[in-house]
């Protein structure tokens, strides 16, 4: 990876890098977001409001 570039074909360089980079990954991401998706539609399904609970306190001992 490019740090540091002096001069415009270093430049070009490194935005070729980077968005290859990242065009490697967009594959996994989208999987990731779809699996997302899916289980907020589940949640939605399920006509569950979200609330705040409260954890029962811990024994005397």
């Amino acid at each position: 990876m490019i740090v540091e570039a002096s001069g415009p074909d270093e430049i070009r360089a490194a935005f070729a890098a980077a968005i290859e980079a990242a065009g490697e990954r967009v594959d996994e991401v989208g999987g990731i977001a779809g699996v997302l998706d899916e289980a907020a539609d589940r949640y939605e399904s399920l006509d569950m409001a979200p609330r705040l609970g409260s954890c029962p306190s811990p024994p005397n001992i």
